[in-house]
């Protein structure tokens, strides 16, 4: 039973950031940060939402909160692309390309576990 109850309640956090995702993509950045934030308070842990919230940040233009955010799950010794490509662009947009840059290598040395679509992206920011 404990099996079945843990499938139900993943598949209703699924449900809920599906939700967030589409308010994302649909330009509906309060009401996404308000779902994403929901869900963390629901879960801490769910990591796609704790990235979606630093993309809205990023979005919002708070890209010191959004740079927060992608730290410290980088603290927290989670090596995820989409973490690293988040924290690059908050760097790169708070005018530290160094920074960017530096995370930006990383991904493409293959020191961070990346989608092909991020490491194409790394390659598009190194040769800008």
């Amino acid at each position: 039973m404990s099996g079945y109850v843990e499938a139900v309640s993943q598949s209703l956090k699924d449900a809920i950031f599906s939700l967030g995702a589409n308010f994302l993509a649909q330009g509906k950045y309060d009401k996404a940060l308000t779902i994403f934030d929901g869900l963390l308070a629901l879960d801490p842990d769910y990591l796609s939402a704790s990235i979606a919230v630093g993309e809205v940040l990023l979005i919002n233009a708070q890209y010191d909160q959004a740079l927060d955010r992608f730290n410290a799950l980088i603290d927290h010794g989670v090596r995820d692309g989409r973490i690293y490509m988040g924290a690059a662009k908050a760097y790169s947009l708070l005018g530290q390309h160094d920074e960017a840059k530096k995370i930006v290598q990383s991904i493409l040395n293959g020191d961070i576990p990346a989608t092909k679509a991020e490491v194409y992206a790394a390659k598009m920011i190194s040769e800008s």
